[in-house]
């Protein structure tokens, strides 16, 4: 137990675990002693830790006193000395039991802080008021009585001004504030309507006339929205901001797009997998960094996944006090991000009651038609559109318990989405599926592959383009008749060629439910304290577009929801609670825990199924979470430049990664301190996090991925441009030239990951005059490499010598000896001049680190390795050859466990990786992506409520991860070579690798020059 001891001079004490005997668990109280009995009480100690329990009691009572340290810098190194010499020797003996060490480590590091750093600070969670009391003639008015009343709450707090006049109020939470300053000799100063938000400062400057005390001067201008104390770059949205503003599916993240320099990705991740959590929109592009650089903060907790690197779920508008998105030179308090942080603060009670009850509803009477998947009425309608529908309602409602001490607000919000749409694909005709395959052209001409030796330049021609009724009656050919048959036939007339002549419309239903309620109590002026609780829960069935036995893709639809084909349930939850106390008028502290739970669960639509076993295919459905249609994949090289010719069934291919689990969870502890010392508000802090996650994808699918190739039925090889092979004569022979699948790893499995996150932080806001402000510090940031749950749970790659090691056996710890790096140092430079009233000028640098994305460091890229998850890739031969056929089937199911028996072994003793495996490689030392940035702003108010900044901004990412992790020296492409392994056609490949490793480690670099153009409104 730690405890901070508020009598200014004291240090601390810790409660340390008594593990010396099995009588129990014990604590010894090791108080700070004055420097002289520093060694004498170390020694006693030491000596009581083995003392009967009578004495180890009487020596506790008799050390409960506690006389002041700290009255010269030698004590108070000599308190550091010995007692962390101390807690040393302690953290020694306490040998195993992680949750021990865990707790010891963070005893330990607040110790560490507040014995080393006695002057910290908060910042994430509150807002301050800043400000000069001058007289008349300019001249500072020293120990002026400063009184802050919230506005809408009545809590009253008390600041007094120093010898330059400067005075400084923290911890204010976003809202509404009076200022009123007092002083013997002048009239009081008193302004109304402030408007504080988080993680800013507002100045309130008073200049005092003289008079009587009695007499007040009411100031009717509101302040300044310029910023005048800070040099970061950010955008703040106000509550009446997310309230005017028109947002689709009344998602906050859309704001974000607005600030400048802040883009939509191009990739995939724009809509974040609608499946893996249901927060369309929640990714951007920040001056031109990865959405992976970017992070989340809700209430001063992280809110942030780091598998895709999306905010954990999206708060309801109702449930928001503001938002601000900072993308350049934040303060060292702030961390785990390189790009941008968005920080969201929920709304408190008032003294008043206000509620709210909404419903918003949208249909498809207006929406457009789409030209190509809506020309025609949909069968047994008159419509050409699917009829779709958005309901969203819910309310809130907020007041007092007691007046102006207990305050409570609450909100929910029920979303029911009926979402229709349409999608159009290629599917074989009837003439197609007979075997006539004469409507393809000339180029297309199909060769048989079991005639002649089987390669191209000694194949017979199918007479007419026609495959025999035998050979579609038969092994592979009947099965492939099976799957058809979950396939509908063409429905747009008059389709040519290689066009799409099929269009499916069908809605896809999603029902979300969130909620949110919070406490704040003003326990007394000094002390404040609140807590939150807010969840999610999604519903979504998405259904392909063949239906629950083909699958396929989703249905295209506006609102962010069509396009997959997956039924999802997702349960997330977020907490936090915390406090702040002033310890002194100059002495302020908070403290916060956070926790959240990231849980998705995907299924195939086609889950249950077995339609690979129906349609006689063996060795596909081989459990539960095999029980679906697999992924069909039909190319043509000829077609669009191999442009699939139509794909069916469950896999990535059809936009579904399932079955798919992921249960993530974090617990986050935080204690800032802030010392105001003259000119000088130093901050420090600590920000301890512990992470959890279990993950089990289906990246290739579990039934697999199949995919038909067209030179499996090409000619000679000098008649290519007239028997270039077709992709369905392949499928229609059912001959399989890949197969892709993931065995193994499942949810049952039990393989989780866990890490813990170490920040620490100290800064300096230096007042160097009343128009200039310097701030400077330097943020340290650790990440421990993540460790599995058990011996075995996890696999890596020498990627020196290309040998498969196992976490937890034999040389290697449950980590995989994975080097630590300790010179994350951060430092953050800023300075803010105030030219005049009306104008700023500011500038800044700072540097971040992100964890990156796609498990780089955490969350699936040990525990989605041999020998616990294997990849199998099967593959014919040479290019014209077949993997196997549907009627045989893939043989029997790898087992990911006995993969790397028989392996030959490199130099180290370990089994090389065999051929056709793929495994994520982690190297021997944690690096992260590394963004350095900075800018040069200059801001003019325009009005009381507006203000017009022009800047640049710029910045420089090391070790960024590149837009795909794949790591190929020498993609081969060679034809023939009979039975060579893919290795061997990799001459150039010096590593005896077998396959293309997935480098899960940051190599490239990034920069960004930029303009910053910006317009701030204040909305009253």
């Amino acid at each position: 137990m730690v405890r901070a001891m508020g009598t200014k001079g004291l240090c601390m004490q810790i409660m340390i675990p008594d593990v010396s005997t099995r009588r129990g668990r014990r604590g010894h109280r090791l108080a700070r002693q004055p420097a002289q009995t520093i060694k004498q009480t170390c020694s006693d100690a030491r000596r009581m830790r083995i003392a009967p329990r009578q004495e180890r009691r009487a020596w506790v009572e008799s050390r409960r006193s506690f006389t002041p340290l700290f009255s010269s810098p030698d004590m108070l190194e000599k308190c550091n000395y010995f007692y962390m010499r101390r807690m040393a020797y302690v953290c020694s003996r306490l040998g195993g039991g992680i949750m021990k060490r865990y707790l010891l480590t963070l005893a330990f590091a607040v110790a560490l802080l507040t014995c080393l750093l006695p002057r910290m600070a908060e910042q994430a969670v509150y807002g301050n008021i800043v400000g000069t009391v001058t007289d008349a003639s300019g001249g500072a008015v020293p120990r002026a009585k400063v009184t802050i009343t919230d506005m809408d709450r009545q809590v009253v707090n008390n600041a007094e001004a120093n010898a330059d006049g400067y005075y400084l109020q923290r911890s204010l939470i976003a809202g509404r504030y009076r200022v009123r300053v007092e002083a013997p000799g002048f009239k009081i100063y008193q302004q109304e309507g402030v408007n504080v938000s988080v993680d800013s400062e507002v100045r309130v400057d008073a200049r005092l006339e003289v008079g009587d005390v009695t007499q007040t001067v009411e100031v009717t201008a509101e302040a300044g929205v310029i910023k005048t104390e800070r040099s970061d770059v950010a955008t703040t949205y106000q509550a009446s901001t997310i309230a005017a503003m028109p947002l689709v599916g009344r998602r906050f993240t859309q704001l974000l797009v607005y600030a400048p320099g802040n883009a939509t990705p191009t990739n995939g991740l724009a809509i974040s997998g609608e499946g893996a959590g249901q927060q369309p929109g929640s990714n951007v592009v920040v001056n031109g960094q990865r959405n992976s650089g970017s992070g989340y903060m809700l209430d001063g907790t992280d809110h942030h996944d780091a598998i895709l690197s999306i905010i954990v779920f999206q708060p309801t508008l109702e449930s928001l006090a503001e938002t601000k998105v900072t993308t350049n030179s934040y303060d060292a308090e702030i961390g785990n991000a390189g790009a941008a942080v968005v920080s969201a603060q929920t709304k408190s009670g008032t003294n008043t009651i206000h509620g709210s009850l909404f419903e918003y509803l949208r249909n498809s009477n207006q929406q457009a038609r789409s030209p190509f998947a809506q020309s025609t009425l949909i069968p047994n309608s008159n419509r050409a559109i699917p009829v779709s529908q958005w309901n969203q309602f819910g309310g809130s409602l907020g007041g007092a318990i007691i007046k102006n001490k207990l305050f409570y607000f609450g909100d929910y919000q029920m979303t029911r989405c009926n979402v229709g749409g349409s999608t159009i694909a290629r599917v074989p005709t009837q003439q197609e599926r007979s075997g006539n395959l004469a409507g393809l052209g000339p180029t297309r001409r199909i060769f048989d592959p079991l005639t002649g030796t089987g390669t191209p330049a000694s194949r017979l021609e199918f007479p007419n383009q026609q495959i025999p009724l035998s050979r579609l009656m038969g092994p592979g050919g009947i099965q492939a008749q099976n799957l058809l048959k979950s396939i509908p036939l063409p429905n747009l007339p008059g389709a040519v060629l290689d066009q799409p002549n099929f269009v499916g419309s069908g809605a896809s239903k999603e029902t979300q439910q969130q909620y949110n309620y919070r406490i704040d109590y003003f326990v007394s002026e000094k002390l404040h304290l609140f807590g939150r609780h807010s969840g999610a829960d999604f519903d979504l069935n998405a259904p392909g577009i063949f239906g629950p036995i083909g699958g396929g893709r989703g249905f295209d639809a506006a609102g962010g929801i069509g396009g997959n084909s997956v039924l999802a349930f997702n349960e997330h939850i977020s907490i936090a609670g915390g406090g702040d106390y002033a310890v002194s008028p100059t002495l302020f502290t908070d403290f916060r825990f956070g926790f959240f739970r990231y849980k998705v669960t995907q299924r195939p639509t086609t889950g249950g199924t077995k339609a690979a076993e129906k349609a006689g295919i063996p060795g596909l459905n081989n459990d539960e979470f095999s029980s679906h249609m697999p992924g069909f994949r039909i190319e043509d090289y000829s077609f669009l430049s191999g442009e699939h010719l139509f794909k069916f069934g469950n896999s990535l291919i059809t936009s579904c990664n399932c079955p798919l689990d992921q249960n993530e969870k974090q617990m986050q502890f935080v204690n800032n301190w802030t010392k105001v010392s003259g000119n000088h508000t130093i901050k420090v802090g600590a920000d301890i996090r512990r992470a959890f996650n279990i993950r089990a994808p289906s990246d290739r699918g579990r039934a697999g991925e199949l995919l038909f190739q067209a030179p499996r039925t090409q000619g000679p090889t000098s008649s290519n441009t007239v028997g270039g092979g077709s992709g369905l004569a392949t499928f229609l022979l059912g001959d399989v030239t890949q197969l892709q699948r993931y065995v193994g790893g499942t949810v049952r499995d039990n393989l989780r990951e866990r890490q813990n996150r170490w920040f620490f932080f100290a800064q300096d806001t230096w007042k160097i005059t009343r128009k200039l402000t310097f701030n400077y510090g330097v943020r340290w940031e650790i990440y421990k490499p993540q460790t599995v749950n058990g011996a075995g749970n996890g696999g890596n790659v020498d990627i020196d010598t290309g040998e498969v090691y196992t976490l937890g056996v034999g040389a290697y710890d449950r980590s995989g000896n994975i080097r630590n790096d300790y010179k994350m140092f951060a430092p953050r430079v800023g300075l803010a001049y105030q030219l005049d009233s009306k104008t700023a000028i500011r500038a800044g640098y700072g540097r971040g680190f992100s964890m990156g994305t796609f498990g780089s460091i955490f969350g699936h890229s040990v525990t989605q390795n041999l020998p616990v998850l294997a990849s199998q890739t099967l593959l014919g031969l040479n290019n014209f050859d077949a993997a196997f056929n549907l009627g045989q089937g893939p043989g029997a199911v790898l087992n990911p466990r006995t993969v790397l028996s028989g392996q030959p072994l490199g130099p180290k003793g370990l089994p090389i990786l065999p051929d056709r495996q793929t495994m994520f490689v982690v190297k021997d030392k944690m690096r992260l992506p590394r963004i350095d940035s900075w800018n040069f702003t200059v801001q003019r108010q325009l009005t009381s409520t507006s203000a017009i900044e022009v800047g640049y901004v710029a910045n420089i990412g090391t070790w960024v991860y590149p837009s795909g992790p794949d790591y190929d020296m020498n993609q081969p492409s060679i034809v023939g070579f009979g039975s060579l392994s893919q290795a061997e056609r990799k001459p150039w490949y010096v590593r005896p690798c077998a396959t293309c490793p997935a480098l899960a480690n940051a190599t490239h670099r990034a920069n960004f020059p930029g303009g910053r153009l910006g317009w701030t409104q204040n909305f009253r």
